[in-house]
This record gives structure tokens, C-alpha cells and sequence, in this order.
């Protein structure tokens, strides 16, 4: 009988073992590049990443970087401030600043731009935020859709309209350096997780997405709290609940909490009525409803095609989104209180457009599976969003899918060739209506000057090439052996091409402008204690070309409505300025008063005027167009800008470009009426 093997030394047999699991986990790991090198590999045979590539490119050429624009020149702005109290520091706007407190995000944004500049910083806030967005964007959408079917939906999302409110000035992932692309992926991923039943990882991303910005994260965070109810109904005591405690903070004055019965007085609420309309439902356009109304008809047709555990997600982002609305015009419009006003309830339907946006890729990717009347009815719902700045025919399509959706008792007999027939008359009026503003674009890029840039923005705003792409999508997921591999290169290349050549969208002044160099030739012109300056028609001028606070810069009435103080300065002065013909009236409103065609004059009467103010500029800073001459009666001196300026005015069929190469800079201790 053979003797046994002796046993080895216990750390021998320890040794071993971790050899062997290092072996195994090595191994392991081997075998996981090799999967994901298979899967590679079969990507690149079938075409699929070629077809994320083109997603991606896409999604950036729909948002082509504008750079420090909206928003985004606040909060650049606001941390520039941060790093010069006593220069941008001292602007009113951030002197009076009554929302920078609500966000974590300008605290982030001041440390980017102190360790970079304005314009890197902006750069870099926009390509994180497409990361984030688009990240976010494909993991909701991965929970109830897969391969072929994914990637179309996110390519459709690209393409269609992205606007919410009213004049276009919103959209979801916007590419501005602004807190609200980061809200909403955080939203949308914890949208993702809840999904999945991950409500920790859920409630996370939402607390990040209310730092950062709460009015984005609110319609998640009632979401959430939707899901709660759903699997215990004792939720629904605790929202009560915690509704009876913010009722006591109302009555008892707390602060913030006072807003909700702090009704806005009537020369706070003309001015914001008149400077920020968007903030007023009933000062809409119809056009934003028809779209809001074409978004819910959308959701709500495409319903059926989602889960359960998804579907009423969607649903739940059309009722907020119209909730959101409603509670707008009764207690912000009707009825404004400042902090349903300040709040912004209709903004809710940021969310309302991502879900009908799918919903409506769905439409369009599901077809072969749900007849003719539904394919109908999809066709309509197609027709609304070609038309879907043109609001009664956008409404009329919206009304029409609903009911054909709906008469679930009705049957079609329409062949295959009849609705093909359809859909090509669908599409054609598609093409024809945005044909106009193309051939408006075209023409105005063609009478520009040669260094001029026309914006890639405006031309992708149009729509018109939003069609081949919603269709290349279609029959990706439809036809994929007409979309072959080769196909899909050809089209990520092209894509990818346009997104190198186009998506940095600036202009040579806009980015001088943006990298926040103070110009040494004009602040020698400037007077040297740090004093406000009246910049004629500018925006931001004086803050990134001078570092010098404002005076009655368009810009500060933007918050305006966060503040009463900051209102009743910007108020006062700009009243000042039209009354002395210094500005026209568009200064009160851009949404709501159309700018004068001619250039505004300089009289020495009111720079005189403007100049014996208590409250005077230090300085004037004028444009001076081509071809202008200069005043005799002033006394200026000149200063010539990194880039020419442009300003465009159209009368009739005549379109009329005026060049600014000077600058006027007139000191008002040069103007001072003698006593």
C-alpha cells in the first residue's frame, strides 16, 4: 500500500492558494478583454458602433458650442466677480445677487475659472455635460430599450426640438456653461435606477441634481416620491404631512417659506412682465402650447408600447409637465406669488420634452407592429413635429393621432402602398415647410460680410436636416440590410467631420470676448477708479473686455426677478436711457419690443444729462458703424476692437448689414453741465 502524499506546511498550502486564485483571477481577466474584444469585433462587422459614433456626432451637432451665451455669461460672470470685488464685484447684479445661493454650482464654477479662464472653462463645462447628458440619456433609455433599437431612439432625441417655455430660450442639454444639463442627467439616470428598483442610488443622483439645481431636479424628486406611493400608500401621509409643515413655515414668515404668501407688487410685476415674459404663461405665444400639447399627445399615443414599470414614468413627466403649467398661470400669472414666480413650475416640462421626444421614436421604430389605424396615427403625430413651430396645423396633427388612437373600435383597410403613399406626402410637406426658412438662411449667410460667421445653431434650428436623419434611423432599426456597415461609416465619417469642422460655433469677437483678457488699449481709455460703464448696445462687454462693473447692461434685468432691489435700480436706469434717447426700447424686453433699425444717436444734451447723475457711469462706451460720422460736440477717444462687430436689419426683402470697427469711449468727467 502506497504512503499518502504528506500534507504541506500550512503557509506553503496559503501560498498555493493565492497563487492559484491570482491564476484564476488572471485568467478571468483575460477572458473579459477577449469578450469585450469579440464584442468589438462584432460591432465594427454589423456596423453598430459605427452607428453610436454617428449618435454621438449627432447629438453634438444638434448643440453646436456658442460659447459663454445664455445663462452661461451669469455664471461665468458671477465667478469672475467672486475673484474681483472690487471691479466685476461691484455690478449690480452681484451686488444684488438673489440666486447664486441656491446652487453648489457657482461655487464650482468660480474654482474652474480661476484655475483656467472663461472660455476654457465654458469649453469644458460643455463637453462634461454632453458626457454626462448623453450617458445619462443612454442608461434611462437602456432599461427598456436594446442594440439597434437604443441607439435610433437617442439618434431621434438628437434630432428633434428640444425647446420648452416660450421664445426658444430653453431646451434640454443645452450646451451652455449653466448647472442645468448636469440637473438633468443626474435626473435622468436616477430615473434609470428607479427603473431598476435602486431607489438609494436613485435618491442620490437627485440630491446632487437639487444642489446643483433645484427647479431641474423637482419633477424627479416628485417622481420619486410617485414611486413611493405606488408601493406604499403611507407616503402619501408623509407628503401630506410634510405639506402641512411647509404650510406652518408660510404662516409663521420663514424665511424663503414667506415667498409663498409674498404677493409681487405692481411696479416689481410690470417690470417683470415687460423684461422677462417667459416667466408669464399668458404672455406666451400660442405656439408654446400647441408644442406643449403636441409633446402630450405624443406620450400619451406611445404609451402602450412601453412596460408598466416604465410607462408610467412617461405619463407622470406629461402630468407634471401640464400641472407645472397650470400652477404657473394660476399662482405665478393670476395670482403671482413671488416664489411660485421665482420657482418656475412650468420648467417641469424640460422632462415632458426627453419623454416625448422617445415616446415619439418609438412611434416611428415599432410600426410594422400596430396596424394600420395606429400607423395613422403615428403618421399624424409625425406631420406635428415637422410643423411643430407652426401651431394650429402642430395642433390639429396632435388632435388627429389622439383620436385615431383612441377609437380603438375602428379598423383600416389600408394597403401598405397607401400608406407608403402616406408617409411620402408626410414627409414632403415636412420638407416644403422648412425649405422657406432655408432658403432664408442661405441667403443671409450669402449677403454677410467675408468675415462674418453665420451660425451653424441657426442653420441646425431650421429642422430641415433633422428628416434624413430621423429616416436613416428608421430604416436602421427597419431595413438594416439596406444600412450596411459601409453605409454606417460613410455616415459616422461625415458626421464626424461636420462635428471637427463645425460644432465650435463662435465667432473670432465672441472668442476673444469669452477668454476674459481685459483689453490694455481700452482700459487705458477708461478712467482709473474702477467706475461703472455704460456699454451702448452691449451684454456683457464690460465685464470680459474691461473687467468693470455695468451700467444698465440688458443682462441684469435677467435677475430681476430674484431680486426687488436689483429690479428697481436696473428699472430707473434704463427708463433713464430711453427717455434721453440713449437706447431704444427693445433694453426693457427683447422678447417683447422690437429693436429701432437705425443706430442710436449720441446727443451731447443726453450724455450731459446721463453724466450729471448721481449715480453716473465713469465712462460711455459707443459703437461707431461704418460710415458713421464722428460727433463734433463730444469729446471721446477711440478704440479699436480684436474683431469687428456686426448688426443686421431687414426692411422688406432688403437685408442690410452695419459693420463696427470703433468704439467711442467718452469720460463723464469730460460731460459734466457746468453749474
Amino acid at each position: 500500500m502506497a504512503a499518502a502524499d504528506p500534507m504541506p506546511p500550512a503557509g506553503i498550502a496559503a501560498s498555493a492558494v493565492h497563487v492559484s486564485a491570482s491564476r484564476i483571477g488572471w485568467l478571468k481577466g483575460r477572458g473579459d478583454v477577449k469578450l469585450w474584444f469579440g464584442k468589438l469585433r462584432q460591432a465594427l462587422a454589423d456596423g453598430s458602433l459605427f452607428f453610436g459614433i454617428a449618435t454621438i456626432a449627432v447629438f453634438m451637432l444638434s448643440r453646436p458650442f456658442e460659447g459663454i451665451e445664455g445663462d452661461g455669461q451669469i455664471y461665468m460672470a458671477r465667478a469672475l466677480a467672486d475673484q474681483d470685488a472690487m471691479g466685476i464685484g461691484r455690478d449690480i447684479m452681484f451686488v444684488h445677487d438673489g440666486q447664486s445661493q441656491f446652487s453648489i454650482f457657482p461655487f464650482i464654477a468660480a474654482r474652474l475659472v480661476a484655475a483656467l479662464n472663461p472660455a476654457n472653462t465654458s469649453l469644458l463645462l460643455a463637453l462634461l455635460s454632453i458626457a454626462c447628458w448623453f450617458a445619462a440619456a443612454q442608461f434611462f433609455i437602456g432599461r427598456f430599450a436594446e442594440g439597434r433599437m437604443k441607439w435610433a431612439i437617442l439618434m431621434i432625441l438628437a434630432a428633434l426640438p428640444g425647446f420648452y417655455g416660450a421664445f426658444h430660450l430653453l431646451r434640454f442639454a443645452e450646451q451652455f456653461a449653466t448647472p442645468r444639463p448636469f440637473a438633468e442627467a443626474c435626473v435622468l439616470a436616477a430615473l434609470g435606477f428607479l427603473i431598476d428598483r435602486r431607489r438609494v442610488l436613485a435618491l442620490a443622483l437627485l440630491a446632487l441634481a437639487f444642489a446643483l439645481h433645484p427647479i431641474m431636479a423637482l419633477p424627479g424628486l416628485l417622481i420619486f416620491w410617485i414611486d413611493l406611493c405606488r408601493a406604499d400608500r403611507r407616503w402619501i401621509a408623509a407628503g401630506l404631512g410634510l405639506a402641512l409643515i411647509g404650510a406652518i413655515a408660510v404662516a409663521t414668515g420663514l424665511p424663503l417659506f414667506d415667498r409663498l404668501a409674498t404677493t409681487i407688487d405692481p411696479d416689481w410685476l410690470a417690470l417683470l412682465r415687460l423684461r422677462n415674459a417667459y416667466l408669464f404663461p399668458t404672455l406666451w405665444p400660442f405656439e408654446a402650447f400647441a408644442f406643449l400639447a403636441l409633446q402630450i399627445a405624443t406620450v400619451l399615443v406611445a404609451a402602450d408600447l412601453l412596460a408598466p414599470r416604465v410607462r408610467w414614468i412617461f405619463l407622470a413627466a406629461a402630468a407634471l409637465g401640464a400641472a407645472g403649467l397650470a400652477i404657473s398661470v394660476l399662482f405665478g400669472d393670476l395670482w403671482p406669488l413671488l416664489l411660485v414666480v421665482q420657482a418656475q413650475l412650468w420648467r417641469m416640462s424640460w422632462l415632458l420634452g426627453i419623454a416625448a421626444g422617445i415616446a415619439l421614436a418609438l412611434c416611428l421604430l415599432r410600426l410594422p407592429e400596430r396596424g394600420p389605424r395606429v400607423e395613422l396615427a403615428s403618421a399624424f403625430l409625425a406631420l406635428g413635429w415637422l410643423l411643430w413651430d407652426e401651431p394650429l396645423p402642430a395642433l390639429l396633427a396632435a388632435c388627429a393621432a389622439l383620436i385615431l388612437h383612441h377609437l380603438s373600435g375602428l379598423t383600416f383597410a389600408l394597403r401598405r402602398p397607401v400608406l407608403n403613399m402616406i408617409w411620402g406626402a408626410v414627409l414632403s410637406i415636412g420638407i416644403l415647410v422648412r425649405l422657406g426658412p432655408t432658403m432664408a438662411f442661405i441667403k443671409y449667410a450669402a449677403s454677410s460680410p467675408a468675415d462674418f460667421h453665420p451660425a451653424v445653431s441657426l442653420f441646425w434650428n431650421i429642422y430641415l436636416v433633422s428628416i434624413p436623419i430621423v429616416v436613416f434611423a428608421v430604416l436602421y432599426v427597419w431595413r438594416p440590410a439596406l444600412i450596411s456597415p459601409k453605409v454606417t461609416g460613410a455616415f459616422a465619417a461625415v458626421t464626424v467631420l461636420c462635428v471637427i469642422g463645425l460644432w465650435d460655433d463662435r465667432d473670432p469677437r465672441h472668442k476673444v470676448l469669452d477668454s476674459g483678457r481685459h483689453q490694455a488699449a481700452l482700459a487705458a481709455l477708461l478712467p482709473a477708479d474702477h467706475s461703472e460703464i455704460y456699454w451702448m448696445g452691449g451684454v456683457v462687454e464690460p465685464w470680459f473686455y474691461a473687467g468693470r462693473p455695468g451700467w444698465a447692461l440688458y443682462i441684469q434685468g435677467a435677475g430681476s426677478v430674484f431680486s426687488r432691489p436689483l429690479a428697481m435700480v436696473w428699472r430707473d436706469r434704463v427708463e433713464a436711457l430711453i427717455s434721453s434717447g440713449l437706447a431704444d426700447q427693445s433694453l426693457r424686453g427683447a422678447q417683447t419690443l422690437a429693436p429701432r433699425e437705425d443706430a442710436v444717436p449720441l446727443r451731447r444734451a443726453a450724455i450731459d444729462g446721463l453724466c450729471a447723475r448721481k449715480d453716473a457711469p465713469g465712462a460711455i462706451v459707443a459703437p461707431l458703424e461704418e460710415g458713421m460720422a464722428e460727433p463734433s460736440d463730444l469729446k471721446f477717444k477711440i478704440w479699436q476692437p480684436p474683431a469687428p462687430q456686426f448688426r443686421l436689419t431687414q426692411k422688406g426683402e432688403t437685408v442690410t448689414w452695419h459693420r463696427v470697427e470703433k468704439f467711442l469711449v467718452l469720460s463723464c468727467t469730460d460731460h459734466v453741465p457746468e453749474l
